[in-house]
């Protein structure tokens, strides 16, 4: 409202949003995409290579180091498009622009906009700088839908330097000790970030198989990490053992008779589950997660954002969302 002496004058101003929809993963009907979906889709886009954000689609938008890594996990017949971060591109007359999330390498974050509208899909993102992605940027957007597991208020996570410093810590106490410290953490993603850590520490990290095949990629698009061994059983004694969680209990673990085993996670920080797993890990270190905000869907948006999902009503949206964070790594 304009008012000009006692003359007042309305003016109104109507936004077409962008419709949002969600059934086990984010779907916008307009664009007919689908963002992060569970299941196979005609035309989706793959935020990053973690298996729980990858499928056999037909037809994909993602970042070009997200492309290989996928191609290593999820090899198969599909036509990608591969944007570079930063830059407005058309795919299928859909205008989108990629941009890092900081999650993991190649993770992306997804712009979309219209002639009436903006919004921005961040995916699995990390606002704290790691190591060994690139750091999140982002775009203003009408409508902005995150993952937010860790968004809770519970989730306090130490700095960085002070966790790792423990980790380096308990390394060398082990290693003093004549036992092998095993360092738990996802092959992809969670590994190269401990393998930073331990750069300038005077340590050799010994890699299992899977985190060898993945960290391979990374350093083919220039990323160094310090020197590392792949896994030799006869040569384990005096390194660190840095192996996925599913190596847990394995054979390969259980034919090192003196051995210490921790589990780099964010969480740590949740203590009913740090509880049920103490009895398998003797450590957990509440390292900062390489996802720091993720899994769960919410959606925010600088107008109302409360009719945005139509096939649910809030109350079954939460419900239903906050079972993509039982997905698999």
């Amino acid at each position: 409202m304009q008012r000009h002496g006692l003359v007042e004058f309305y003016t109104r101003v109507s936004f077409r949003m962008i419709d949002v929809r969600y059934q086990r993963g984010v779907y916008l009907p307009a664009q007919d995409l689908w963002l992060d979906p569970w299941d196979a889709k005609r035309f989706a886009f793959v935020s990053h290579a973690h298996s729980d954000h990858i499928a056999p689609h037909q037809e994909i938008i993602l970042s070009e180091r997200t492309a290989r890594l996928m191609q290593a996990r999820l090899p198969g017949p599909r036509t990608e498009h591969v944007l570079p971060f930063g830059e407005k591109r058309t795919v299928r007359n859909v205008d989108v622009t990629l941009l890092p999330a900081g999650h993991i390498f190649g993770s992306a974050q997804l712009f979309v906009s219209t002639s009436d509208d903006t919004l921005l899909y961040t995916g699995d993102f990390k606002l704290r700088p790691g190591k060994s992605a690139e750091p999140a940027r982002w775009h203003h957007a009408g409508t902005l839908i995150m993952e937010t597991t860790f968004g809770r208020p519970r989730y306090r996570f130490p700095p960085t330097e002070q966790v790792v410093d423990q980790i380096v810590a308990f390394c060398r106490e082990t290693i003093n000790d004549g036992t092998v410290p095993v360092l738990l953490g996802y092959s992809l993603g969670k590994a190269q970030e401990i393998l930073c850590a331990l750069d300038g520490a005077g340590l050799t990290p010994m890699s299992h198989g899977s985190v060898y095949q993945m960290t391979r990629i990374y350093e083919q698009f220039g990323q160094s990490f310090c020197k590392y061994v792949r896994y030799n059983a006869n040569q384990v004694a005096g390194k660190v053992l840095i192996c996925p969680p599913s190596a847990n209990r394995s054979p390969m673990l259980e034919k090192i008779p003196r051995k210490r085993v921790a589990m780099i996670s964010g969480w740590r920080s949740n203590r009913t589950r740090f509880i049920v797993t103490m009895s398998m890990l003797p450590l957990r270190f509440p390292i900062t997660p390489i996802t720091t905000i993720c899994c769960a869907m919410s959606i925010l948006c600088s107008r109302s954002a409360c009719s945005r999902f139509t096939d649910s009503p809030p109350s079954s949206r939460a419900t239903s969302a906050s079972a993509a964070s039982k997905r698999g790594r």
